[in-house]
């Protein structure tokens, strides 16, 4: 079984909300109201204080190493110090000053448990969003690489997994699903992705400097704020960080606004790049990688989440909504390969 298979096949942890109750009495000393929040991985839930200040429960896969999710605290403590980073979460501490709580469900489970900030705001709307909005999301997401990049997150590092499926950096490993995908996946478009990547992209991507990376920069994980429509937009949910080019975090945001018709597929890409380009000018090669890595992230999406409905996963249905919408943006994106990166570039810097 690859690490990709085990990915997609892998559930968040079973608790009720009297036990995620209890656990909060016991180890931060008050009662909460929780409302179940949906978890890829992680099983989340919004959680009311008496004195009804939002905040968001988090009780982690049982794969989740405690080393991991101690590197994810320093990560949010270094960049709350980083004047130019976007807003981020931060974790309240237990009544013994503990931000990561390991307990042992009922199972005999062994996982942890945690409390994080809420970030005000909403979400992106891709299919709606303007382009100032799309523009300081770019430039979030190239605020947030330079403050990672500012952090001393050295003697840590390695807690990071070399194998995740999500990174792109492992697009290769996504063959492996191919053969059990479900109809709403397009197959031979997403062959042809992983060809052209193997290719032409994993030997040049390898190549080029490395740091931590948020790498989910999905709408979900953005918070805009309706009060101060201009601001650079919150991020939250730092669970799936690796080592990889910057390059990559800017391709996973783009690849959700990629529109679903052809002649019009990169006009909201447009804006992010501008955006990301104000705060860090991309390079050559990175203008050159972008496309394909932005064909990588819809095939993963397509992939993994294609076969988490083939092992019949209780979102299956909202699972392959959202995957039908993922098949046209790359077929759409495919259609135009020929000409993206000058075209691209063009684009961007013509104004």
């Amino acid at each position: 079984m690859t690490s990709t298979d085990a990915w997609h096949q892998s559930r968040a942890p079973v608790a009720s909300l009297g036990v995620l109750q209890e656990l909060v009495e016991r180890f931060w000393g008050f009662s909460p109201a929780l409302k179940p929040l949906y978890g890829e991985r992680d099983l989340n839930a919004r959680l009311l204080t008496p004195d009804r200040e939002r905040w968001l429960l988090k009780l982690s896969h049982p794969d989740t190493s405690r080393a991991r999710l101690a590197f994810e605290s320093r990560v949010l403590e270094g960049l709350a110090m980083q004047p130019s980073a976007p807003a981020t979460p931060q974790l309240l501490p237990s009544r013994e000053g503990v931000r990561v709580v390991p307990v042992t469900l009922g199972s005999g489970q062994e996982t942890h448990l945690r409390i994080l900030s809420w970030l005000p705001g909403e979400p992106l709307d891709p299919t709606r969003a303007p382009a100032s909005a799309l523009e300081a999301l770019g430039e979030s997401c190239a605020c947030l690489n330079e403050a990672l990049a500012a952090c001393d997150l050295t003697d840590g590092g390695e807690a990071l997994p070399r194998n995740l499926p999500w990174d792109l950096q492992n697009t290769d490993q996504l063959a492996s699903l191919l053969d059990h995908a479900p109809p709403v996946v397009p197959g031979d478009a997403v062959q042809r992705t992983l060809t052209r990547f193997h290719d032409h992209v994993s030997g040049a991507l390898a190549r080029l400097p490395r740091q931590v990376v948020h790498n989910d920069l999905n709408p979900d994980n953005i918070r805009f704020d309706p009060q101060r429509p201009l601001a650079h937009p919150g991020i939250i949910d730092f669970g799936d960080m690796v080592h990889a080019p910057v390059i990559c975090d800017l391709a996973i945001a783009c690849a959700y606004v990629v529109g679903e018709e052809a002649n019009t597929c990169l006009d909201r890409v447009i804006p992010v790049l501008r955006g990301f380009e104000r705060i860090r000018p991309l390079e050559g090669a990175e203008w050159e990688l972008l496309p394909t890595l932005l064909e990588a992230r819809l095939c993963q999406s397509l992939t993994i989440q294609g076969a988490r409905i083939s092992d019949a996963h209780p979102d299956a249905g909202a699972l392959t909504q959202s995957l039908e919408g993922h098949a046209r943006r790359l077929l759409a994106l495919q259609a135009i390969a020929d000409h993206r990166p000058r075209w691209l570039q063009a684009r961007v810097r013509a104004d």
